[in-house]
């Protein structure tokens, strides 16, 4: 036990229980990301400039994951669904483009919630 290690939050905002685990959670998926992407790609790019527009897509998609998760919480989605579900539910997502129109096709209750 005494080297399994700690961590210590700070924080200037008052959090119950569950909003310190949440951020303890973001932090991990954070983590995560970044060990998935050097462990799967060695970066082996021909140029620098591949490089660099490689890791900010990389980390555009984290922001956008990062302010999805805020929101879902926000909206307390967390508690019916995952980050990962949300996605893959809102993947079954189709547009058709009529004329000069973009639609969409059928939108089921989760995808409308």
């Amino acid at each position: 036990m005494n080297r399994s290690g700690k961590l210590v939050i700070l924080s200037f905002k008052k959090l119950d229980a569950v909003g310190i685990l949440s951020i303890c959670r973001e932090k991990d998926v954070i983590e995560k990301f970044y060990y998935s992407l050097k462990a799967l790609s060695p970066l082996r790019v021909g140029r620098d400039n591949t490089l660099v527009g490689l890791l900010f897509v990389n980390f555009v998609a984290l922001v956008v994951r990062s302010k999805i998760l805020r929101m879902m919480r926000e909206a307390k989605l967390l508690k019916k669904m995952s980050v990962q579900e949300l996605f893959l539910e809102l993947a079954k997502l189709r547009a058709v483009k009529l004329g000069e129109e973009w639609r969409l096709t059928e939108v089921t209750r989760n995808q409308r919630t």
